[in-house]
């Protein structure tokens, strides 16, 4: 009886450490595509928790768009946006990513719906569905974006944003 229950206590320890184990390994594991479908979900989660310097992490210092934009305007853009919204939440309904070694573009069809931060009305929500290429470079073994181009609507980062 005892025997049996000390092998019973042996195959949870090693189900519970399995189940722990399994993520890291696959994160190990996983290929490019992965690891940029990680970094589109855990940037929509940091837009989510208005998360600043968890956003502007996955963005190059060499970033440059056709809007003029730059990695220090998306900085001062995205701060802006959360003095001007809360309770973001954002589906991503469709994600296409292409790998070429260094360079990766993801196609992404996204809605957004956030709260207008105004100080007369307190619910006036904004919904917004986007279609947008995020261009990728490998830069000393990470992922950024270096580039974000908007499909529908086009006019989502007009130049000089900033």
């Amino acid at each position: 009886m005892v025997e049996r229950k000390s092998r019973f206590i042996a195959i949870i320890i090693i189900l519970c450490a399995a189940l722990i184990a399994i993520p890291r390994l696959k994160i190990l594991f996983e290929g490019d595509k992965g690891r940029i479908e990680r970094i589109i979900y855990s940037a929509k989660n940091a837009t989510q928790r208005e998360d600043l310097l968890t956003c502007i992490s996955f963005i190059s210092y060499d970033y440059s768009d056709k809007y003029g934009n730059t990695r220090r305007s998306l900085l001062l853009a995205a701060k802006q946006a959360f003095q001007d919204y809360e309770d973001i939440i954002i589906g991503i309904r469709q994600l296409k990513i292409d790998v070429d070694k260094d360079t990766a573009k993801a196609e992404v069809q996204a809605t957004g719906i956030a709260r207008k931060v105004n100080r007369k009305e307190t619910n006036i929500f904004e919904k917004d569905t986007v279609k947008f290429l995020i261009f990728f470079k490998k830069e000393e073994g990470d992922w950024k974006v270096v580039e974000l181009e908007f499909l529908e609507p086009q006019d989502v980062l007009p130049a000089g944003i900033i």
